[in-house]
């Protein structure tokens, strides 16, 4: 009987990872093969969100240039909304109520790339968050990871009025047609 338990559990566990493999985080991030075309944009960020909805604002802001060329992909609920490239934002309604978010910034090397966060959204608020890119310079390389942080809207407002707004498309990947 142990036996049997033993095996049905391995089982279970593979197929768990199998089903892990395609996304970093289900609930928030989107698949891992996933990536953006990102360009920049002048913009502003809306006085309001869409009615009924919440409106989500990430600025990606680092104390580095050669870091904050990185794209990173923001995740809503196990979708992609959509990607940043370097120090700008982007936006996006959502529905009321709770939301996980995903931000991901694909790489090689060391350190977390990935931060999680979630939000009880309430229709006409708007929630900013800041991205910021973090480097450690360690005796064996360079880690480096992301932060995110819920920032105020004063701040949030300074930081996107200084930079431009990301527009992502979906690139395809080789085995897409």
């Amino acid at each position: 009987m142990n036996a049997l338990l033993a095996v049905i559990l391995a089982g279970a566990s593979v197929s768990a990872a199998a089903q892990t493999s395609n996304t970093l985080y289900p609930q928030a991030c989107g698949p891992q093969d996933t990536n953006f075309d990102v360009k920049y944009v002048n913009g502003a960020l809306p006085a309001v969100p869409e009615s009924g909805k919440a409106l989500v604002v990430v600025i990606q802001d680092s104390p580095t240039d050669t870091i904050s060329r990185r794209v990173t992909k923001v995740g809503i609920d196990g979708t992609w909304a959509g990607a940043i490239k370097g120090i700008s934002y982007l936006f996006f309604d959502v529905a009321p109520g709770e939301h996980h978010l995903c931000m991901n910034q694909s790489t090689n090397r060391r350190g977390h790339p990935t931060e999680l966060a979630h939000i009880n959204a309430d229709a006409g608020r708007i929630y900013y968050f800041r991205i910021l890119t973090i480097l450690d310079v360690e005796e064996g390389g360079i880690n480096y990871g992301i932060l995110l942080q819920p920032v105020d809207r004063d701040q949030a407002l300074f930081l996107a009025s200084a930079h431009p707004m990301s527009i992502a498309n979906h690139k395809p990947s080789n085995g897409d047609n």
